[in-house]
């Protein structure tokens, strides 16, 4: 399985999401981008089957550039990180058809437990 974690901030906290995912995954099946640019420039390549996308919007604003390129994402599994639990937000989040939907302030042991069951899954 091959993980794009799309990350602009949480440098802190998304340091260990980005440990756990490696871990799960390895190195060399996870690429890691902080610009939309460059998250957009890797969607519109090919993507091996099946590859999740994880998208830790740190600001409103993040996510927003998100929602804006959400049409590259439609051949990837999607895992968001939204930057509040605000009702617009969740509202905005859910337009992304995550499988799995949780914030910033997580300690996204629950996004590895996520993407650990998607890997078991995959093999059969």
């Amino acid at each position: 399985m091959q993980v794009i974690l799309f990350t602009p901030g949480l440098n802190g906290p998304i340091e260990e999401l980005q440990h756990s995912i490696a871990e799960l995954v390895g190195s060399n099946n996870l690429e890691i981008f902080r610009t939309i640019t460059n998250f957009t420039q890797r969607l519109q390549q090919p993507v091996d089957n099946p590859t999740v996308a994880v998208l830790a919007a740190a600001t409103k604003e993040d996510l927003a550039d998100i929602l804006a390129i959400r049409s590259w994402l439609e051949r990837v599994k999607v895992i968001v990180v939204l930057p509040d639990n605000e009702t617009e937000t969740i509202s905005q989040g859910h337009k992304l058809h995550p499988r799995f939907l949780t914030y910033a302030d997580s300690d996204f042991q629950d996004v590895a437990a996520v993407l650990c069951k998607m890997l078991s899954f995959e093999k059969y």
